[in-house]
């Protein structure tokens, strides 16, 4: 009579069961039961004729096929699926780091033969599956092998915006947080900004400073979104200039324009943060807007609080009695 080859093999918490038949049950049914749980499978109707089942727990299960009005049968003992299980590795100590596999199996993921970085960010369901898992996230940021890359991939940044532990844990590590600030999609992960204001209190929030040189070219000028309509501050010695959420944020990076090669250019700042608008606390040391440059230019905070205000203490600038700020945005998370 027709019978059945029976070979068990197992991988990421599975069991399977490769079942090959004879031609007889090509085209036929074939089950597996373990009086429990009964699966099915076609034969193919042309050789190999095998079929794979996946196995949920261990037992004695039984494989059974009628062909030409006769049942062949055969019994195949599966072990417990718990041996197919192993450790989860702990993603905040476990060794070494930057290693794929190691990764994957934080996140419980035993399927997957990925071995570089493209691999995974190649395969968004399983860069989600990482990214949302802690365990993952804990060994993600000790592995700064990859933060270029992750951080040059849109879906990968975006991820992390989505999911407050990875990013805070990335964030927190110094490659990681300079890699995400430099991304071309840092705002996917900075994902808190002064909004576009047409005054000093709306659309939200409030802008502040010392005293205006000219009006109207008051603080909010700074945070219309337009690169040309400056905030123009007296300037005698130090001039401030700043905006206060209306919920506490963690400022990792500023952008700040002003003029180029003028005696109003702003030369020397440092941003600084306060929980009540009294007492201020510097989030960097001392920092330079190349004014033979100009434009746009961009500064990393690293000495990090969770507070409402922000502000640029501005120490110095290039001989004149005001200063122009064309525009100076903070990028964080709440």
């Amino acid at each position: 009579m027709a019978y059945f080859d029976c070979i068990v093999g197992g991988s990421g918490g599975k069991w399977k069961l490769t079942v090959a038949c004879t031609s007889d049950f090509a085209g036929l049914t074939i089950t597996c039961t373990d009086g429990t749980t009964t699966l099915t499978k076609t034969c193919p109707s042309a050789s190999p004729y095998t079929v794979v089942f996946n196995i949920p727990n261990g037992g004695t299960w039984t494989i059974s096929g009628t062909a030409s009005g006769q049942t062949g049968t055969t019994t195949v003992i599966i072990p417990d699926s718990a041996i197919l299980n192993p450790p989860i590795p702990t993603g905040s100590t476990v060794t070494p780091v930057n290693d794929i596999q190691i990764w994957l199996h934080c996140a419980n993921i035993w399927d997957k033969t990925y071995t570089t970085i493209n691999q995974v960010l190649a395969d968004p369901s399983t860069l989600l599956a990482l990214i949302s898992s802690n365990n993952a996230a804990d060994y993600m940021a000790r592995s700064t092998n990859w933060a270029s890359s992750v951080c040059a991939n849109q879906t990968a940044m975006v991820y992390i915006g989505n999911n407050n532990y990875c990013a805070n844990k990335l964030l927190a590590n110094s490659t990681w947080l300079n890699a995400i600030c430099n991304s071309t999609y840092f705002e996917s992960v900075l994902n808190v900004k002064v909004p576009t204001m047409t005054s000093n209190t709306a659309p939200s929030g409030e802008c502040f400073g010392t005293s205006i040189n000219e009006s109207p070219y008051t603080w909010y000028y700074a945070f219309d979104g337009n690169d040309n309509s400056p905030c123009k501050l007296n300037f005698s010695g130090t001039a401030t200039l700043g905006y206060k959420f209306t919920q506490n944020a963690k400022i990792y990076k500023i952008a700040i324009k002003s003029l180029t090669n003028d005696t109003s250019a702003i030369k020397n700042f440092k941003i600084q943060s306060s929980s009540d608008g009294n007492t201020w606390n510097d989030a960097t040391t001392s920092l330079t807007y190349d004014a033979t440059v100009g434009g746009l230019q961009y500064f990393i905070i690293t000495n990090l609080a969770t507070v409402k205000q922000w502000r640029a203490l501005i120490t110095s600038n290039h001989g004149y009695s005001n200063c122009f700020v064309y525009t100076l945005q903070f990028y964080g998370r709440a």
